[in-house]
């Protein structure tokens, strides 16, 4: 008699398991397909600053040139260009396309925001889409005309100096200086 219940507890046992690994399973398997929904991972903020952005340069004001080629890449990265780039229309508001893309409009609209210097936050922070945004932030710091930053970039040129650094250190920043000479 012994023998027959203990059979039926590690048979008991070896169902609970079974039925508990499948549920297990469901749960990963759900929580795989949720993760793979997100758009990105945000770590919590650090006291006293804004959440931290994907978007690894901020732009202080003095580097938009260089800042919009890294957002401009990540917005593109996560197929999400249009919103800045406006190559279509908003879906009126009402149809059922509406809601999936004011979301990502929202997401967008949060990565570039993020992206700014603390300075510069509340001056972008009103304007209603991720669009509105980067032409705000493309009018505020791009005039247009290349001649003045140019100069300006020559002219580090010729004051740059190794000092004492590495010659890879140094020939690096000579590189970085002439490829945005290029660029402009």
């Amino acid at each position: 008699m012994a023998e027959s219940s203990e059979t039926a507890i590690t048979s008991n046992d070896a169902a609970l398991t079974k039925s508990l690994l499948e549920k297990l399973t469901e749960l990963v398997l759900l929580q795989r397909t949720v993760v793979q929904q997100l758009p990105i991972h945000h770590a919590p903020a650090i006291e006293g600053t804004l959440h931290p952005s994907p978007i690894s340069i901020k732009l202080d004001g003095s580097n938009y040139v260089l800042w919009s080629q890294a957002a401009e890449m990540f917005v593109k990265g996560r197929d999400k260009l249009k919103h800045i780039k406006g190559e279509f229309n908003a879906p009126q508001p009402g149809t059922s396309r509406h809601p999936k893309w004011d979301i990502d409009d929202s997401v967008v609209n949060g990565w570039l925001l993020n992206s700014l210097d603390e300075k510069l936050f509340a001056n972008f922070i009103r304007y209603p889409t991720a669009r509105d945004v980067w032409d705000a932030i493309a009018t505020t710091f791009y005039d247009g005309n290349d001649t003045a930053q140019v100069f300006d970039l020559n002219k580090r040129v010729t004051r740059l100096k190794q000092s004492g650094r590495a010659i890879e250190v140094y020939y690096n920043e000579l590189m970085t200086l002439w490829r945005e000479i290029d660029f402009r």
